[in-house]
C-alpha cells in the first residue's frame, strides 16, 4: 500500500479535472507492467473524487525556468530545467505533487522528450508521472507528478531546491523563442496547497549554425580520409 496515494486520493482531486484524466491515462508508458500502470488509473480516478483540504501553506514557492545555455544553434538540441525552491531542506514543507502547464514557441521550438527528477521518489518507489503532449504541435505542455513517498520521507529527505523535471527541444526557426509557465496547483507532502509566488518562465535565441562550422566539419572528414588510406 503506497501511504502517499491514499494520501493524494483524498486530497488532491483538484489537481486534474476528468476530460484531462482521459487524455493522461492514455499516455501512459507502454512500457509499463499492467499492474503499475493499473494503479496509476486507480489512483487517477481516486483523485477526481477528492477536494484540496486546507487553504494552504504560508510557504511561498518560486518555480522557475533554467536553460542550460541563452542560445542554441539551428538544428540543435535544448534542455530547459524546471526548478522549484523556497522550499526547506530536510524539513517541512515539501513538495508532494505538482501540475503545470508549459508554453513555448512552437514555430521556433519542437518539443521531443521529458526527463522527470528524482526529489519526488525518494524511496525508489517510482511517481506518478503524467505527461500531456497532445497540443505540443501548438506549443502546450501539461504536466504533473504526484510522489508514493510518505510524509516522514519527504519532510526529512526532500532538498529545498531541485530539478521537478528536465524539457527538451530541437531549435526549429531562427529567432527569440519565449518558454513560459502556468502554476496549475502544488501540494505538500500532507495534500494541502502550496502557493508559487514567483513564476518566471525563460527566452532562448536560435541563431545561424556558425560559417565556420561545415568548413571545420568538411577539413576534419578529409583528414580522417587520408589517415586512413595511409593506414
Amino acid at each position: 500500500m503506497y501511504p502517499c496515494a491514499l494520501r493524494h486520493q483524498l486530497t488532491l482531486g483538484n489537481l486534474f479535472v476528468k476530460n484531462r484524466i482521459v487524455k493522461k491515462t492514455a499516455t501512459l508508458k507502454n512500457n509499463e507492467s499492467p499492474k503499475k500502470s493499473a494503479l496509476k488509473q486507480a489512483v487517477m480516478r481516486a483523485l477526481l473524487a477528492g477536494t484540496l483540504l486546507g487553504a494552504g501553506s504560508a510557504s511561498a514557492l518560486t518555480v522557475e525556468m533554467v536553460p542550460a545555455a541563452s542560445s542554441v544553434a539551428l538544428g540543435g538540441s535544448l534542455q530547459i530545467d524546471v526548478r522549484v525552491s523556497d522550499l526547506t531542506d530536510l524539513a517541512a514543507p515539501s513538495l508532494g505533487a505538482y501540475d503545470l502547464n508549459v508554453l513555448f514557441d512552437a514555430a521556433a521550438l519542437r518539443y521531443s522528450h521529458i526527463g522527470w527528477g528524482s526529489q519526488l521518489d525518494l524511496e525508489g518507489m517510482g511517481s506518478l508521472t503524467l505527461e500531456d503532449n497532445n497540443n505540443a504541435g501548438s506549443g502546450l505542455l501539461n504536466l504533473a507528478e504526484i510522489s508514493y513517498d510518505n510524509i516522514a520521507t519527504l519532510n526529512d529527505q526532500q532538498a529545498g531546491s531541485f530539478v521537478l523535471f528536465s524539457l527538451f527541444f530541437t531549435a526549429a526557426a531562427l529567432g527569440n523563442a519565449q518558454v513560459g509557465l502556468d502554476v496549475l496547483s502544488l501540494a505538500n507532502a500532507e495534500g494541502f496547497a502550496l502557493t508559487a509566488d514567483a513564476v518566471s518562465g525563460a527566452q532562448v535565441a536560435v541563431v545561424p549554425v556558425p560559417a565556420a562550422l561545415p568548413l571545420l566539419a568538411s577539413g576534419l572528414l578529409l583528414l580522417l580520409g587520408r589517415l586512413r588510406r595511409r593506414t
